[in-house]
């Protein structure tokens, strides 16, 4: 069965980091409510869903497809590229370790997981404001065994926003 792990959302959502939109106000209720719909859907559509407490102090949290890449051979612990969101990793990293074995890059590496996008057996990942060419070569190297150079491709070009949001 598929596991799709959530976070709560943080009533400090309304102080969230904002690097590629402006800022408009957030409504903590009807976040709330979207967030609780997202959750319901992921069990409609047969996923179990373990949905992790909120972090009052830390705003962005509830986004836990940032501070992890999850494989299915592994799970990747990243630090952010934002500094105040770097803390959001151990709690998820908690959660993940009953399902995978972790790696973790380390600073000076920096990895967003909204900027890794999983096509099949291949992974590419933007190079942003909030993922360097250390965090990128060193999820390289954890991958190896699994996944061969080539299922790794880099976007150059500087980014400056998520890559996933290309998609979207």
């Amino acid at each position: 069965m598929l596991t799709a792990i959530t976070r709560a959302v943080s009533p400090a959502i309304v102080n969230c980091e904002l690097s590629f939109i402006d800022r408009k106000p957030i409504d903590l209720a009807t976040a709330r409510q979207q967030h609780h719909a997202y959750e319901k859907l992921l069990g409609k559509l047969g996923a179990r869903v373990i949905s992790l407490g909120p972090e009052p102090g830390l705003p962005d949290s509830m986004f836990v497809e940032d501070p992890a890449i999850v494989l299915d051979e592994l799970a990747v612990i990243l630090p952010l590229g934002t500094e105040t969101r770097r803390r959001e990793a151990p709690s998820l990293a908690q959660a993940l370790a009953k399902f995978r074995k972790l790696e973790y890059i380390s600073l000076p590496g920096t990895l967003e997981g909204g900027d890794v996008l999983r096509i099949g057996r291949k992974l590419f990942v933007g190079l942003t404001a909030r993922s360097n060419e250390k965090g990128i070569r060193q999820l390289s190297a954890i991958l190896a065994p699994s996944f061969p150079p080539s299922s790794l491709r880099t976007i150059t070009k500087s980014l400056p926003f998520p890559l996933t949001a290309v998609f979207i």
